[in-house]
């Protein structure tokens, strides 16, 4: 139900349980009143098109998993950056959830693990084109 992935929206965005219906109104700026808010949230109605418009639009999500569950769940681009594959989204979600003294650690590894990489390419693409200059030189 609509319900169930709204209420999933906000625990991502840890908006209280309580009062969620006046946070819901606030943080997406919504002409509409608590009780329907509320309504949406206990799964009595849904949400015009225009507020699953909006909802998706705050959020960063798909309409058609917002309205049928069906996935992909983020959109494409979040926060300009584009997410191409289910991997890169497991890794948002896991990162959310770390501290951030370990965010940090995870990014000096990463940067780390970049370089590291980039060295590996040039130095193949240097034994390639060794290879390359070795074989026409014997020719």
């Amino acid at each position: 139900m609509i319900s169930e992935r709204i209420h999933e929206l906000c625990e991502e965005k840890c908006f209280p349980w309580r009062g969620r219906s006046h946070t819901i109104k606030r943080e997406l700026k919504l002409d509409i009143s608590y009780q329907a808010i509320q309504k949406w949230l206990d799964g009595e109605s849904a949400p015009s098109r225009e507020y699953e418009e909006a909802i998706c639009g705050y959020f960063s999500v798909n309409y058609e998993w917002l309205t049928t569950g069906n996935e992909p769940k983020y959109k494409k681009e979040v926060c300009g950056c584009y997410i191409t594959d289910k991997l890169e989204i497991k890794l948002i979600e896991l990162i959310r959830d770390m501290p951030d003294y370990a965010k940090e650690q995870l990014i000096q590894d990463a940067n780390q693990l970049k370089q590291i990489i980039e060295k590996l390419k040039k130095e193949a693409v240097g034994e390639i084109s060794g290879d390359l200059k070795m074989e026409a030189v014997g020719e």
